[in-house]
């Protein structure tokens, strides 16, 4: 079997006289379509066939040896090659990716969102939180919700102080898609 290229027939013998040549008979599929009639190559020798578009198919090939007047001399062995189109060139998987926004600073009582955007999310896909308070973790995993999404919270009493804060987005088997960049935020 061969995809694309070409494939070699080589043609070998021993005490043929100067001047041979191999005449190529066979069939594609079953139906002839050589009959020695003129493809031919010095013998020994070899030939090369290429898998061109529409060459695809089962190929039979052997030669008939004749001499420089042209008179038969022996005929080869069959030999037996299928022809496969190309395979498909894969179409790239594409990469997802998520990114998170949202305030730098967020007065006393003020409400603030974040935005959870991203391209070739899987369906289904969830988001967790992760971050800091004052430097200290805070958040780890906790669950967000579907995303790409919205989010919005209130500076309420007690909230004061500052947030990094990232997203990593999951499938719906929990396995990891990507992971946000971090945002900093200041509640006053």
């Amino acid at each position: 079997m061969a995809y694309g290229g070409a494939v070699t027939f080589q043609i070998t013998g021993s005490n043929l006289p100067t001047g041979a040549r191999g005449y190529f008979y066979g069939t594609k599929n079953g139906v002839t379509d050589l009959s020695g009639n003129g493809d031919s190559q010095p013998a020994p020798g070899s030939a090369n066939y290429g898998n061109g578009t529409g060459g695809q198919g089962n190929y039979t090939r052997y030669a008939q040896i004749r001499n420089a007047q042209g008179t038969p001399i022996c005929t080869t062995n069959t030999v037996a090659v299928t022809f496969l189109a190309a395979p498909p060139t894969p179409t790239p998987v594409p990469t997802p990716t998520c990114s998170l926004s949202g305030p730098s600073y967020v007065a006393t009582g003020g409400n603030w969102t974040y935005v959870v955007s991203g391209n070739n999310l899987p369906s289904g896909a969830q988001g967790r939180w992760y971050g800091t308070k004052n430097g200290t973790q805070d958040a780890a995993g906790a669950a967000a919700g579907a995303v790409p999404a919205s989010f919005t919270f209130t500076n309420g009493a007690g909230s004061t102080g500052n947030y990094v804060r990232y997203m990593q987005i999951v499938n719906s088997g929990g396995t990891l898609v990507c992971t946000t960049n971090s945002v900093s935020t200041t509640l006053q």
